[in-house]
């Protein structure tokens, strides 16, 4: 059995009924439409493969049931107020040690400075002023001593006086005890006890500052932000540095910005403490249906879901499914060892709402799930593409 294609040969212009016409058989037919028929369902059976930007909602949430894998989470669908994540507040992470009292105590290392005022007969002179009476004449003839440098033992050595413990003393409790020591010697002296060289009361800042280095306290109980400006301050946003205090083998850390608008957060420094501070902007990731991959900047204190996925462009309309808009937080597992991932429906108008009041942490990642229709738009783009030349060919032969 033979089929011919005897209209299309009576449209030939070179068509001569002397010339022979080729007959196609049937059964070759029906073999080219049945590998046609395979190739299809082949290319169907391969939809699951074809090029994607993430995985969809379904696929999500077909995890969050599954519980599979190393990384197990929860999907957490943001439908009213109570589902919103509770703001991580500065003071959570800024837990300072307390100090045990706020004074500025000689240690070892430090150097004093010693000069004694006395009445009637001088003790290390021998002259005597019994007969001055004016009080600037009295102040006049102090004796200074030789500048003495507290030891290892956070002791002293004087004249007369031997040897004193002064570590952890105030200079007025040195003072004390200096006149206690001298009483049986000196009529009626009084010693005044400073400071000269502080190295026990100092604070160490390092990291994105002007000026890295050891800075002494005084009296006037330095707080982080008068060192941070001891120190030139930083050139940086201030929402953009993170501040780590170190005391006493514990560490906490609040953004520069949060210091600075809370007065709580400014702390008074002692001696020893740590500050270190630390370029890190703050940025949250976008993956899928959204244009491109991309690490956005926060650029301000704060920023609310509605500004990141507008930030982002938002999701495709020609790829994104608006009802999968989901947020993935790497923090702490709950109890149950959880993750949690956070689902935003963009087809409920409450949820505009709810986003305006969902705030991001530090390297977020938000993801626009791809629609499910994307998948046989994309088959069929295949299938145009494989066969437009046939096509093409076909239409120039024609």
């Amino acid at each position: 059995m033979y089929i011919t294609d005897c209209s299309h040969a009576m449209r030939d212009p070179h068509f001569s009924a002397s010339r022979p016409i080729y007959a196609i058989p049937a059964y070759k037919s029906v073999a080219r439409r049945t590998g046609i028929t395979m190739l299809l369902i082949s290319l169907l059976s391969a939809c699951a493969s074809l090029p994607s930007s993430g995985p969809t909602s379904a696929k999500i949430l077909a995890g969050d049931k599954t519980l599979s894998g190393d990384v197990k989470y929860r999907i957490v669908n943001i439908l009213a107020s109570a589902d919103l994540p509770k703001p991580v507040t500065a003071t959570e992470s800024w837990a300072v040690p307390p100090l045990v009292e706020q004074r500025i105590a000689v240690g070892p290392g430090d150097v004093l400075s010693v000069r004694l005022f006395e009445v009637g007969t001088r003790l290390f002179s021998g002259i005597s002023n019994s007969n001055i009476t004016d009080t600037a004449a009295v102040a006049a003839v102090g004796e200074a001593l030789p500048p003495v440098q507290v030891d290892e033992l956070g002791d002293i050595t004087l004249p007369y006086a031997g040897t004193l413990h002064v570590a952890g003393q105030s200079t007025g409790e040195i003072e004390q005890q200096i006149n206690r020591q001298y009483a049986a010697y000196s009529q009626a002296l009084r010693a005044m006890v400073s400071v000269s060289r502080n190295e026990t009361n100092k604070v160490v800042v390092a990291g994105a500052v002007a000026k890295a280095g050891r800075f002494s306290l005084s009296p006037a109980h330095e707080r982080v932000l008068d060192i941070i400006s001891e120190a030139g301050g930083v050139s940086a946003r201030t929402e953009d540095v993170l501040v780590r205090l170190t005391r006493s083998g514990t560490t906490s850390s609040a953004r520069l910005r949060q210091i600075m608008d809370n007065p709580r957060l400014n702390e008074v420094l002692t001696g020893g403490d740590m500050l270190e501070l630390d370029l890190q902007p703050q940025s949250y990731l976008v993956f899928g249906a959204a244009g491109k991959v991309a690490q956005v900047s926060f650029n301000a204190d704060r920023v609310s879901l509605a500004e990141a996925i507008a930030r982002a462009g938002g999701p495709l309309d020609s790829q994104a499914d608006p009802t999968g808009v989901f947020l993935f937080r790497y923090d702490a597992a709950d109890a149950s060892g959880l993750r949690t991932i956070y689902r935003l429906n963009l087809m409920q108008p409450g949820s505009y709402f709810l986003a305006q009041n969902f705030y991001l942490q530090d390297k977020d990642v938000l993801y626009f799930a791809n629609a499910r229709s994307n998948q046989p738009s994309k088959f069929v783009q295949i299938l145009n593409q494989l066969f437009s030349p046939f096509l093409t060919v076909r239409a120039i032969a024609n």
